[in-house]
């Protein structure tokens, strides 16, 4: 498991296919401020609900200059479909390996109706121009995440 990411670290840098199948690096993103989002499946119930309250502060954090970023292990055809069939304007990443699940600790042991489970560790982070985590959110509600969001960008001045 990777390093426990905190407010003041680097976020780690990886690249993955967005949702035309077009390299994304995180260090080629710097110059605005991001947030990134973390959820395991296209068109599931939960998960949907999560892209589309982000859809809905997406155009607010998009006037503030922030970037917005949804990574699930699905793949860039589902993303693409996805992002369709629900409006959403936000960037989707595809990580069918995990990888960056990891290196974020969004992937992991956790307790799923008192058994002891691999799966999403459903996180969100806002990452500043210059690559540096400023606000970890960890074991999310989905429904009152992506208004914590904006709150959060908001205090901190970015």
């Amino acid at each position: 498991m990777a390093t426990e990411l905190i407010a003041g670290m680097t976020a780690p840098d990886f690249t993955l296919l967005d949702h035309t199948g077009t390299p994304f690096a995180l260090s080629q993103a710097r110059g605005k401020p991001l947030v990134l989002f973390f959820y395991s499946e296209n068109d599931t119930p939960v998960c949907t609900t999560h892209a589309c309250n982000m859809q809905m502060v997406h155009t607010e954090l998009l006037a503030e200059g922030v970037r917005v970023c949804g990574i699930s292990y699905d793949p860039v055809d589902s993303h693409k479909a996805f992002r369709a069939k629900h409006h959403l304007e936000f960037t989707l990443l595809s990580d069918p390996e995990k990888r960056v699940f990891d290196l974020y600790n969004a992937w992991g042991e956790k307790n799923s109706y008192g058994r002891l489970i691999q799966g999403l560790l459903r996180s969100s982070f806002i990452i500043d121009a210059e690559g540096t985590i400023r606000k970890v959110f960890r074991r999310l509600n989905t429904k009152i995440n992506a208004g914590q969001l904006i709150e959060a960008y908001r205090s901190l001045g970015l």
